[in-house]
């Protein structure tokens, strides 16, 4: 069905290409009805074959999981170097930063986005110049930009939004904090903490409350406390979920249809857990818009590098 769907959207975007990689779309190719086609089963094959697919003043949309490093690809496609140099003033940086404090109530946490090599500006560079700020919480998207992060000097309590079983051991052996997301997620890394006599290790619940990306649903959550009750590997940190549209007043009802899913949900965690956890819920757009939802930590994401949905920043 999951793939049906796909396929009946790529023809009502009429796009012309389509590239498909790994062996779920291999085996679903006859759904896709497009004149130019071609599926390989793994990354490795379709590097083999890019001179068949014979790119050419098109504009290309490379996504996939972490698994099947799409990076090789990119690089394979990148024709020639640039000189392009851009230069990040930390100083703009630092003003975004107390620009977004100064929207906040007293004792209000910030956890700063990272990942992606903080949108491209500079990884290390930006997280000690926040670190040397203060700010409480760091976020990459996975386990080995913690890691670059902890081997150049950086002590703040670090996020990992998406962790990977296979390297549970750098992430415990870098002090870093995954995110739980799902079932699966957790029983692999209790699994794990187990295995290796971990106990109390921090960790971060993601909740879907209508993004519908990762995260536990409002169904799964009394599953999801009947775990936590009685689990001794695991501490949980934070309770978080993410706005859809926090920068738009037209959907402003569904955000606030998502703020009381959160609080339904994050108090029946603490009702189980017996203590108190760390809630977020507002990205950038969230800080400006929905000061009630600020709970005891914000996320800044674009913000912090002079990009606002809501058109106060430049």
């Amino acid at each position: 069905m999951l793939y049906k769907q796909v396929a009946e959207l790529i023809r009502a975007k009429k796009i012309d290409k389509f590239v498909g990689v790994g062996e779920a779309l291999l085996g679903h190719q006859q759904y896709f009805d497009i004149a130019q086609q071609y599926f390989y089963a793994d990354t490795a094959t379709l590097l083999q074959q890019l001179k068949v697919l014979n790119f050419k003043d098109e504009t290309i949309l490379i996504k996939g999981s972490r698994s099947f490093e799409f990076e090789q690809v990119s690089r394979a496609l990148a024709q020639k170097a640039h000189e392009t140099v851009m230069e990040i003033n930390l100083n703009s940086l630092l003003n975004n930063l107390n620009f977004y404090k100064s929207k906040l109530k007293p004792g209000v946490k910030v956890m700063a986005m990272v990942k992606a090599f903080s949108y491209g500006s500079g990884t290390f560079e930006v997280a000690n110049m926040l670190q040397y700020n203060k700010v409480d919480y760091l976020a990459v998207a996975y386990i080995d930009e913690g890691v670059a992060l902890r081997q150049a000097g950086i002590n703040l309590p670090i996020k990992v939004l998406n962790p990977e079983a296979s390297a549970f051991d750098k992430l415990t052996e870098y002090k870093l904090e995954p995110v739980i997301y799902s079932f699966g997620l957790l029983d692999d890394f209790v699994s794990y903490a187990s295995a290796q006599g971990i106990a109390g290790y921090p960790v971060h619940l993601k909740i879907d409350t209508g993004m519908h990306r990762l995260g536990f649903e409002n169904y799964e959550i009394e599953t999801l406390c009947d775990m936590l009750e009685v689990n001794r590997y695991v501490r949980v940190q934070s309770v978080f979920s993410h706005l859809v549209a926090s920068e738009s007043p037209e959907h402003d009802e569904f955000t606030k249809k998502q703020i009381r899913r959160f609080e339904k949900a994050f108090k029946e965690i603490e009702r189980t857990l017996g203590y108190k956890v760390i809630k977020h819920i507002c990205n950038t757009a969230g800080i400006i818009r929905w000061p009630s939802a600020h709970y005891d930590m914000v996320r800044l994401g674009i913000g912090l590098y002079g990009i606002d949905l809501v058109g106060i920043r430049g």
